[in-house]
């Protein structure tokens, strides 16, 4: 069993993950349903159906991004906004303005 190297981005519709074979460079691409209010079932569920693919060697190294966050400000179906609240100094009253390039 040759070291693999797995990547798995969580998106607001479908999880992906790709595995690498470092013996023979050979990529598996699996793809799975997301489930926004529980984005770890969707990466437990892709690395089961890649151990059904094929057998694993040593995970080497495993990267994780997702674009969750992005979708739900966007207005992804199934996601809420979060209750967040923003508590500054008087001389930081501004800091949103900034960040958003508009002072």
């Amino acid at each position: 069993m040759a070291p693999s190297r797995i990547s798995i981005d969580v998106g607001g519709t479908f999880t992906d993950l790709v595995a690498l074979d470092e013996d023979t460079g050979e990529l598996t691409n699996i793809k799975v349903p997301t489930t926004p209010r529980r984005p770890a079932k969707g990466v437990m569920d892709a690395i089961r159906r890649l151990k059904t693919k094929k057998e694993l060697g040593d995970v080497r190294s495993a990267v994780h991004a997702s674009t969750i966050a992005t979708n739900s400000l966007l207005g992804q179906i199934g996601l809420r906004f979060p209750r967040v609240g923003l508590i500054t100094t008087k001389g930081f009253r501004d800091v949103i303005l900034i960040g958003r390039q508009q002072r």
